[in-house]
């Protein structure tokens, strides 16, 4: 960092480009340039100022859609411009990660008074569920006992496929996207990690601690289940990823509830 004379960061707008420079001397000033249009030759312009002032500068811009067309264009003018797109993936990347973690704690603090948190724990012991993805998918069905065997839960989250139909033609079509998107979305997340070998990491074996051997067992069966699955449907049938994705999706929901369904049953003896 200490090679550069100064850091400019730019807050880009679709039509608008707004500058500021800090240079690299404790006791140097720190100003705005105001804003500039938008388009290459008020950037050149900019950029040319700088250069005059300034042998090394860095660029940088808030993570944003906009900025990627404006990177091209100063690494195309030969100034120092590689950090320019690795400190927006660095901003993006805490952005998100303090996001999630100002969730994971609101969840936490939150699950000590819910009636269904023994459920979300147990949920948990499946790879890919944390606390996060265990609870959206328990505060979306509420009482798994409803759904008298799993298919019905897949279909209440649209993860079967459906048909089209007219007349006496029946065509099939993809799954059918009942349900919530949100938590759909949620469970593809956690689908991909069955791509993954089978195994028990550290950081799982101290999770699932606390959880039921029932629970335990039901998961590492899922591992081996959904990992041959998804091997199968790619390297076999050579299905595209994104459609195995889907198909491991679905026979996770298969164990959800079988581990929900457990759970439900405990905290009725009780």
């Amino acid at each position: 960092m200490n090679n550069f004379d100064a850091y400019v960061g730019l807050d880009v707008h679709k039509d608008t480009i707004t500058v500021a420079v800090a240079e690299t001397d404790r006791s140097g000033e720190v100003r705005s340039l105001g804003a500039i249009p938008h388009e290459m030759t008020a950037i050149n312009r900019m950029v040319k100022k700088l250069a005059a002032r300034f042998e090394a500068v860095s660029f940088a811009y808030e993570a944003g859609p906009c900025g990627y067309g404006l990177h091209r264009h100063l690494i195309g003018l030969g100034h120092v411009a590689t950090q320019f797109a690795l400190q927006s993936y660095i901003n993006e990347e805490e952005q998100a990660a303090d996001r999630r973690a100002q969730v994971d704690g609101q969840i936490e603090s939150l699950m000590s008074n819910w009636v269904l948190a023994p459920i979300v724990r147990e949920l948990t012991a499946l790879r890919g569920l944390d606390t996060v993805i265990a609870s959206a998918v328990v505060a979306e069905v509420g009482d798994f006992a409803r759904f008298d065997n799993p298919r019905r839960l897949m279909s209440y989250f649209g993860l079967v496929p459906g048909e089209f139909s007219s007349g006496s033609s029946i065509r099939p079509r993809g799954i059918t996207k009942a349900g919530s998107s949100d938590v759909r979305a949620l469970l593809f997340e956690a689908a991909w990690l069955y791509r993954l070998k089978p195994k028990v990491d550290q950081w799982s074996f101290v999770r699932q601690k606390s959880l039921s051997q029932a629970a335990k067992d039901i998961a590492w069966k899922a591992q081996l289940r959904l990992y041959g699955r998804y091997q199968r449907l790619t390297q076999v049938r050579h299905k595209r990823s994104q459609v195995a994705v889907t198909a491991v999706a679905r026979e996770l929901v298969g164990f959800i509830w079988a581990i929900a369904r457990n759970a439900e049953d405990s905290l009725v003896a009780r």
